[in-house]
């Protein structure tokens, strides 16, 4: 690309030797109308590969915000704070709209508008090159051809005139030098001269007609600077279009690109900013001196009298377990007086686990007997969700075969790879309850294999 800058209008040009007005010089600016057509090709591989960019600066941002969405929801944030962290997800969420939306605007509004400008412009032909470009050239060489004749006239009669003039002078030369010299006769001396005379006369025709070819030329001057500027203004007319074209491109471009007038753009910084603003600290303390502190409440231990029995608690396959709840069997009459305490709760528990009931003390089950607690959006599980199998269980270790996602609060969550404990063989359903990080649930078991 080359740089220039605008001559002032007063100046004359000066001559060149590349002039436009030279024979063939007229190529260079048919050559322009065939880079324009290469031109479109190089804008809307521009166009592409920053569609390319979009596309991949948006799945970036989808694979960030999924990653770290997921994190929060696993790690130890919590309340308020974590949905500041989560704001930042939503964010690029919302800018991965937008960049794909850029996308799909410069293919549909830049890209294959040029396709078609391009298709409409440049008319191919048959063997090679353009329609456009070929009647450009026939056009200079038609307007070209009398002038290049007259030019070659005119550097034919130079020649001659020159040949003729070096001819002369060397006449003159051998004339004058056989004057000096005595040993050559008066004949040779004549012969001479008259060579000398003949070249004057070869000279002076020569001139003539040097002088003729030089007035024919420039009579027709006028008439070949006119056909030639006809012939460039249609070339430039011709880029001019093209010149227009891609301004209004490039502009389709920037309304494109540019995300500040796109209403989602602000809209989504100033929502950031909000669910910055809502992290509450208090209320975040709070929470968790109601779920995991000095807020929560506690069943102190008590006088109990002995019970030969106790109420049991059998779970149901998992099927029906999510239709009907639990079922209650093996029920004792209790007095009017009775009041569950950590004991009878852990018997229930272990009757649940289908393990044999055996004593506890009524401090390993603070977090059972605490008040309602509020779910925490902001972990798996919350506290307490290991149920009632604590680190002393035993059971068969088996390494998970596939990833599981828990779809229900009872079941699972696990990787392929991470090794599970299985506390109970497979019910008819098809499940096993096991324990994994702590946390006792159900799980496929065709989705693990024993270590």
């Amino acid at each position: 690309m080359s740089n220039y800058a605008p001559s002032d209008e007063g100046s004359l040009p000066q001559p060149s030797s590349d002039s436009f007005w030279e024979v063939g010089n007229y190529k260079t600016t048919v050559k322009r109308m065939e880079d324009g057509y290469r031109l479109c090709n190089e804008l809307m591989t521009m166009v592409k590969e920053r569609c390319e960019i979009e596309k991949s600066y948006a799945k970036a941002l989808k694979h960030w915000a999924k990653k770290w969405n997921k994190s929060v929801e696993d790690g130890p944030e919590y309340g308020t704070m974590a949905s500041g962290w989560k704001s930042f997800c939503t964010e690029a969420e919302s800018i991965h709209d937008l960049h794909m939306d850029v996308r799909e605007k410069l293919i549909s509004n830049v890209q294959e508008e040029v396709g078609t400008w391009q298709k409409e412009n440049y008319k191919k032909l048959m063997m090679t090159g353009f329609k456009e470009t070929k009647e450009s050239e026939d056009g200079f060489r038609k307007a070209q051809k009398p002038w290049a004749k007259m030019l070659q006239r005119v550097n034919q009669s130079k020649k001659a005139y020159h040949t003729a003039c070096r001819s002369e002078k060397t006449a003159i030369n051998a004339e004058n030098n056989g004057k000096k010299d005595t040993s050559i006769s008066p004949d040779k001396v004549k012969a001479l001269r008259d060579r000398v005379e003949k070249c004057k006369a070869e000279t002076t025709k020569t001139k003539d007609k040097y002088d003729k070819a030089l007035q024919e030329i420039n009579g027709y001057n006028a008439k070949y600077m006119e056909d030639m500027t006809l012939q460039f203004q249609k070339c430039q007319e011709f880029e001019e279009k093209r010149l227009q074209f891609f301004k209004q491109t490039l502009l389709n471009m920037h309304r494109c690109l540019d995300l500040s007038v796109e209403q989602r753009f602000p809209q989504t910084y100033s929502d950031l900013q909000q669910s910055i603003v809502k992290v509450d600290s208090g209320q975040d303390l709070k929470w968790w001196a109601k779920n995991h502190g000095t807020e929560m409440g506690m069943n102190w231990p008590q006088f109990e009298e002995y019970n030969p029995e106790l109420r049991s608690i059998t779970k149901k396959s998992k099927k029906n377990v999510a239709n009907e709840g639990i079922t209650m069997t093996n029920i004792t009459p209790l007095t009017e007086n009775y009041q569950p305490n950590s004991y009878h709760q852990q018997q229930a528990q272990d009757s649940q686990n289908s393990a044999p009931p055996r004593p506890t003390s009524n401090t390993s089950n603070t977090a059972e007997w605490s008040d309602e607690e509020e779910a925490n959006p902001f972990t798996n599980g919350g506290s307490g969700s290991g149920g009632g199998a604590g680190d002393s269980d035993v059971g068969v270790p088996v390494r998970a075969l596939y990833d599981y996602e828990g779809q229900e609060d009872d079941e699972l969550s696990f990787k392929a790879g991470d090794l599970l404990t299985k506390l109970e063989d497979e019910d008819e359903q098809g499940w096993c309850k096991g324990k994994f990080r702590g946390r006792v649930g159900l799980y496929p078991a065709n989705y693990v294999e024993p270590v």
